[in-house]
């Protein structure tokens, strides 16, 4: 599978770069491919790896067909043999409770036709599952870079240094970049309080959200709740008004702070997940 990917790759690669004057079959089948003859200059904040040197910008003739997004830092293209898999240079899988996000965002900005740089002509990897994927980067025909992007997104997963293919070239860029970005906090969590089933007259019965910041707004699946003010030794009481069964399971909650905008972190997550809504769920730090 290896080498018929590499044999592949190749062989589109030469066809991006050489088109044989009057020969109308070879012309019908780069048009079917979406092969660009024209260069195209790719800037991107990081810039692109090539044979382990950097580029910025980069002259790319390498538009190809966009086939689908597999996961947070995989993606199809499909090239003159067929179709290739693409794992996104630099980047870990993103964590199971982002992942969706981040097929979601990686979707959000592809376009019909992309361009693929590959770290190194023989650069390959063996992804989760079993199957091998060529190395590089992507780009949207608007000039976008899909890691890029997805770092700014804040939905990326882990930044590799591992030097596969030049990793660690690009890796420094990556880690300011995600800094600069990284959401600003409003401070810690450190005690909440997931209770499936209130005693007090205001939602009896129903949950009850207690946790420790104070002037904040509590958020329950994107839907703000009231404060009822302080209880039981924490400063935000906030109210649901359905029994618990109707939140379901891995509740997404946040405490953003009135005065800033911010939300509270709990650990290096802008929000809690409650795992039941039926099931008390509590943290003290």
């Amino acid at each position: 599978m290896k080498k018929n990917l590499l044999i592949a790759l190749i062989f589109m690669l030469f066809l991006a770069s050489c088109t044989t004057e009057g020969d109308d079959s070879n012309d019908s089948q780069a048009e079917n491919l979406s092969t660009s003859t024209t260069e195209t200059e790719l800037i991107s904040e990081c810039g692109t790896n090539r044979e382990a040197l950097l580029f910025n910008p980069i002259s790319s003739t390498n538009l190809l067909q966009f086939v689908k997004v597999v996961d947070s830092n995989l993606v199809i293209v499909r090239a003159l043999t067929g179709d290739i898999l693409v794992k996104l240079q630099g980047l870990g899988l993103t964590n199971s409770f982002k992942r969706n996000s981040a097929i979601s965002f990686l979707n959000s900005i592809a376009t019909s036709d992309v361009y693929f740089e590959p770290a190194a002509t023989d650069c390959t990897t063996i992804v989760e599952g079993g199957g091998t994927a060529l190395v590089g980067q992507i780009f949207n025909s608007n000039g976008q870079s899909f890691t890029e992007e997805l770092i700014k997104s804040g939905l990326a997963g882990e930044i590799e240094t591992t030097g596969l293919c030049g990793d660690a070239n690009l890796a420094g860029c990556y880690f300011a970049m995600r800094e600069a970005n990284t959401l600003k906090s409003a401070g810690q969590l450190t005690d909440f309080l997931w209770k499936p089933s209130a005693e007090s007259g205001f939602n009896q019965g129903n949950p009850v959200i207690l946790a420790n910041p104070c002037n904040a707004t509590v958020y329950v699946n994107g839907e703000a709740l009231i404060d009822f003010g302080s209880s039981n030794g924490r400063c935000n009481t906030s109210r649901l008004f359905e029994r618990c069964g109707t939140y379901g399971n891995n509740i997404k909650v946040e405490v953003i702070d009135n005065a800033s905008g911010l939300p509270y972190f709990n650990g290096a997550e802008p929000f809690v997940i409650v795992p039941s809504g039926c099931g008390r769920f509590e943290f003290k730090r």
